[in-house]
């Protein structure tokens, strides 16, 4: 499902910030995958196409890191391990 722009908007307003990226995942019937939507937003739009570069290189990071397990696991064990401290 997209998340409109309008609502990246709103949270600038609200907020103050001038750039939003609002990066949304939920789990997929893949195992260790997940299915997700970038909204993005800036006050200058002329950094709005820098913004959306951002946005994507994150989307495509997450996307690679939960697809290898063995990465994935040994990172949420170690996050456990710092908690636990």
């Amino acid at each position: 499902m997209e998340i409109p722009i309008k609502e990246a908007k709103k949270l600038s307003e609200k907020y103050g910030y001038e750039q939003i990226i609002i990066l949304a995942l939920k789990s997929s019937k893949k195992k260790n995958w997940f299915d997700g939507w970038s909204t993005t937003f800036n006050t200058d739009k002329q950094k709005c196409k820098f913004l959306g570069r951002i946005a994507r290189i994150l989307h495509y990071n997450l996307k690679a890191f939960y697809s290898n397990e063995e990465v994935t696991e040994k990172y949420f064990k170690q996050m456990n391990d710092k908690e636990e401290r």
